[in-house]
């Protein structure tokens, strides 16, 4: 008469480890989807960023739409590179202490210096082909001209001096070294914030802090933090970020970290940028977290976990995008900036199915070069 009991406790406790277990997996994956969400929310911005100003840059933007123009832009400006440099950096300890910070360090250079090369010469290319109506002058001799970067390509060179930055002085070990490069870091930022150079080295200099505190955290500690902020919490970031972010680009002049030639530099308009780019980057790390606990927002994550390719591609695409647009006689402002942006984004990923499929290296190092650093 006991036993059935006895029995049945067993039963019930195997059952709740289960749940528990299942709970806790279901839990770590929306911690990881919440990275490459906040990801995938970014590169939709870049791409629009870019498509954008590739409209205006080309002559098709129609006076109509001209109101629209600074909000927009600036709009995505002061947050998307600065999530993205952020986001990059969560990851760069757990590569370099995988297997050592020197073959880390050689991996990752070769890889950047690679694609950069390959997508200048590509992107450089598809300017001669594809000729636009802006008064930039692209010649044949532009192909070797590798120290002023095409676009946003500079990001590859300066994913290269920052790593080096932060291997070399080995900011995750959080010590008097790695302390005085975030500071320094963060001076860097008050001074070049607004400005972004023509050559290699003069780009993203305000993003650097930004990369450092990701490598400082680490994708473990920020998967803990933000598990830690109630729901509620998150929910309520996002409606005051959201609401205050909105104010701030409708009344107050503020400077994004990198330049847009109709703002200004001095000490109120940086003051306020830095404001603006602070909110606007946390409400888009709540939002993602908060995303992530949504089943449909898995396409999210799917661009996050493709950005790279995006980021590559996306300005080629929209190019192509532009040009059988105008071609076509079909042009319009809100066709060319939704479209632009959304063909750009599934072109891009389908060009990276394709070299995945065909195995050719337009996104990765050939094999030969891959085998020779592992």
């Amino acid at each position: 008469m006991h036993r059935a009991p006895l029995v049945a406790s067993k039963r019930d406790k195997i059952n709740i480890f289960l749940l528990h277990w299942k709970e806790s997996e279901r839990m770590l994956t929306r911690r990881d989807s919440t990275i490459d969400i906040a990801k995938g929310i970014a590169i939709i911005a870049i791409v629009f960023g870019h498509i954008h100003r590739g409209m205006w840059a080309s002559g098709l933007g129609t006076e109509a739409f001209r109101p629209y123009k600074y909000v927009l832009d600036y709009g995505v400006y002061f947050w998307h590179l600065v999530v993205f440099a952020f986001l990059s950096g969560l990851f760069v300890s757990r590569g370099a202490l995988k297997t050592t910070p020197s073959s880390y360090l050689t991996k990752r250079l070769v890889l950047f210096g690679y694609l950069y090369v390959i997508w200048q010469v590509l992107q450089v290319g598809m300017k001669l082909v594809l000729p636009s109506n802006s008064s930039d002058k692209t010649t044949v001799m532009s192909l070797l001209e590798l120290w002023k970067p095409e676009g946003q390509l500079w990001f590859f060179p300066w994913l290269m001096i920052v790593t080096i930055i932060a291997v070399v002085t080995r900011v995750w070990q959080k010590n008097a070294i790695a302390a005085l490069t975030i500071a320094g870091s963060a001076i860097l930022a008050l001074a070049s914030w607004g400005y972004i150079g023509e050559y290699v080295g003069t780009q993203g200099l305000s993003l650097l802090f930004f990369f450092l505190v990701g490598v400082a955290l680490g994708h473990e500690r920020f998967q803990r933090i933000m598990s830690s902020i109630p729901l509620a919490a998150h929910a309520g970031i996002v409606a005051v970020g959201l609401f205050d972010y909105i104010y701030l680009l409708m009344n107050i002049q503020a400077t994004p970290p990198t330049v847009i030639p109709y703002f200004t530099n001095d000490v109120g308009a940086v003051a306020m940028g830095i404001l603006a780019t602070v909110i606007s980057s946390l409400t888009v790390l709540s939002l993602s977290y908060l995303l992530a606990r949504v089943p449909w927002s898995g396409w999210l994550a799917y661009l996050g976990r493709h950005s790279l390719e995006i980021f590559i591609a996306h300005i080629v695409c929209g190019a192509a995008f532009r040009f059988v647009l105008t071609k076509s006689g079909l042009f319009s402002v809100p066709l060319f900036l939704v479209g632009g942006t959304i063909f750009a984004i599934l072109a891009s990923l389908l060009l990276g199915y394709c070299a995945r499929k065909l195995r050719i290296p337009l996104f990765t190092l050939p094999r030969p070069i891959e085998q020779k650093i592992s």
